[in-house]
């Protein structure tokens, strides 16, 4: 073999060479990426179950707080109803008493009047 045919061969086993280099360096690169990328799916995926809880959570305080709300709202009501029912009571008891203490004045003063007239 000649120097001529040697350096082609060893032109080519460099290459190759090299080729094989850069194929397991993509090939590694590679195969960290898609590991980052399954990584990331997996923290995905727990962070989505994390806020399903925490919604979960928020949901059945708010329920919580609605439920004690309308009870709050149910008792004013009733509060709210009582006194406008003694409300209303008092006043018809004071317009009664008003006309009592009326009709007693009147009666007095007719009283009174018939004797000064006899």
């Amino acid at each position: 073999m000649d120097h001529f045919q040697q350096a082609k061969n060893l032109f080519q086993v460099q290459t190759e060479l090299i080729e094989a280099k850069v194929n397991m360096a993509t090939s590694n690169a590679m195969d960290k990426v898609l590991a980052k990328i399954d990584d990331l799916r997996n923290e995905m995926h727990k962070l989505r179950e994390e806020m399903n809880k925490r919604f979960l959570s928020m949901e059945n305080r708010f329920s919580l707080i609605e439920n004690r709300l309308i009870a709050v709202e149910t008792k004013l009501g009733m509060v709210h109803e009582s006194q406008r029912i003694v409300k209303n009571k008092f006043i018809d008891y004071a317009f009664q008493s008003g006309w009592l203490l009326l009709n007693g004045f009147v009666t007095y003063a007719v009283i009174q009047f018939h004797m000064i007239v006899k």
